[in-house]
């Protein structure tokens, strides 16, 4: 994992590098749990949980059209967890589609995703997000 600090990743910093192994003696009931990973350059802590049963859900938004820039922040949840999944926070300046996410979702779980972003820009948006779920598909539009 590296820090992105200029136009070549050369030019990155390294922040970890390695394996990290996860049992499932204490990862029983959904629990999302907590660990910090430490590196040259500092720490990140990682939240992951253990699904049972679970398939990857690709979630992909595009921003059709923006007149103008504004942030945007996008999390989901899904799989009777209740802490929110960050999947994008930052700036919006273009049209353009914004990184792809993948989630792990209990299989015939429902995915809520949440959007924010400043009420002055909610009737500037058009965002098209299709849900990829094994032989399931959605398409949500605003």
């Amino acid at each position: 994992m590296k820090i992105k600090t200029g136009r070549h990743e050369k030019e990155d910093l390294q922040l970890i590098d390695g394996v990290s192994l996860v049992d499932d003696i204490d990862t029983w009931n959904y629990s999302p749990f907590t660990s910090r990973l430490h590196g040259g350059c500092g720490g990140i802590d990682i939240t992951a949980s253990r699904l049972n049963f679970a398939v990857e859900a690709t979630v992909e938004v595009a921003i059709l059209q923006v007149r103008g820039g504004f942030s945007m922040r996008l999390g989901c949840f899904t799989s009777g967890l209740h802490e929110e999944i960050r999947l994008f926070d930052g700036a919006i300046s273009e049209s353009g589609g914004l990184k792809r996410s993948v989630v792990a979702v209990v299989m015939g779980a429902q995915m809520d995703l949440k959007f924010k972003w400043p009420q002055t820009h909610a009737s500037l948006l058009n965002i098209v997000v299709p849900l990829r779920q094994p032989s399931m598909g959605v398409l949500l539009k605003r």
